[in-house]
């Protein structure tokens, strides 16, 4: 079903961006083949992982714990967390949260994400 629906969005010509809430392990080798243009990973999902599961040429995006590290976090552990997710995935990476984002984050925190993606 997942796959008539994204095809359909697509003829329309729209990029779909797919996020599936949780620990998608054991998922994601078919979520990578949906033809999705992005993947928006869940923060408790390793980038790793999917990386490896999706190969390099599909966009991931994410994956940022949005409470512990985005909302509670330093801005060093933020631009730290940020920095490892990008190593892990390599290219084909847009810089964002594991989840959304908590009304309560600090505008502070969330522009290292801002900061991050512009300088990279």
């Amino acid at each position: 079903y997942e796959k008539r629906l994204i095809d359909g969005v697509r003829s329309l010509g729209a990029v779909v961006r797919l996020h599936i809430c949780g620990d998608t392990r054991g998922i994601l080798a078919g979520m990578g083949r949906l033809g999705c243009g992005i993947i928006d990973l869940d923060y408790l999902t390793p980038v790793s992982e999917a990386r490896g599961k999706m190969g390099p040429a599909q966009v991931l995006l994410g994956n940022i714990d949005p409470v512990s590290v985005l909302r509670n976090g330093t801005e060093e552990q933020i631009y730290q967390a940020i920095e490892q997710c990008h190593n892990q995935a390599g290219s084909n990476f847009i810089v964002g949260a594991g989840c959304e984002v908590v009304r309560d984050s600090p505008p502070e925190n969330l522009r290292v994400l801002r900061d991050y993606a512009f300088s990279h």
